[in-house]
């Protein structure tokens, strides 16, 4: 069906309107209730042709449209993969700051890539023996781990 087109035997609003006429000749008090096209969803052409505006039908016209999950899952499904592509997309260029500043500081001389495996001897030697100087001991450790990544 169609909405407003004039095809007689394909035009909702054409049945519509005839349908509420002959209700409202037997009982005037009654409402008129108009479904949208395609299981009551749309209603986009209404605006084009309203029937709610004929004379016989003023104020005696209301219409419904209904929603369903399954109709509108496009939405959802582009809704969740827009979020996930933006966070893609954000890690990604976070990664290629990340590289691009460590080549950029290894290229300098700033920065010397190390592995932790091979420096752990040098790391197990900034332990504190004593609980008393635990505040000394924590920055004498970041310096030991600092000179082990970024050399002494």
């Amino acid at each position: 069906p169609t909405w407003g087109y004039g095809e007689r035997s394909k035009d909702w609003s054409i049945a519509a309107e005839k349908g509420g006429k002959l209700v409202l000749a037997e009982n005037p008090g009654m409402l008129v209730i108009v479904s949208g096209l395609w299981y009551s969803i749309f209603l986009c052409a209404v605006p084009n042709n309203p029937i709610h505006l004929h004379d016989e039908l003023k104020g005696h016209v209301v219409y419904t449209s209904h929603e369903y999950a399954w109709v509108n899952f496009h939405l959802t499904a582009r809704h969740w993969i827009g979020v996930y592509l933006w966070t893609l997309a954000i890690w990604c260029c976070f990664l290629c700051l990340v590289v691009v500043l460590s080549w950029f500081l290894e290229y300098r001389g700033q920065l010397r890539p190390r592995w932790f495996a091979q420096s752990s001897s040098s790391l197990l030697s900034c332990r504190c023996r004593s609980r008393a100087a635990s505040g000394r001991c924590h920055s004498r450790t970041l310096r030991c781990v600092a000179d082990a990544v970024l050399g002494p």
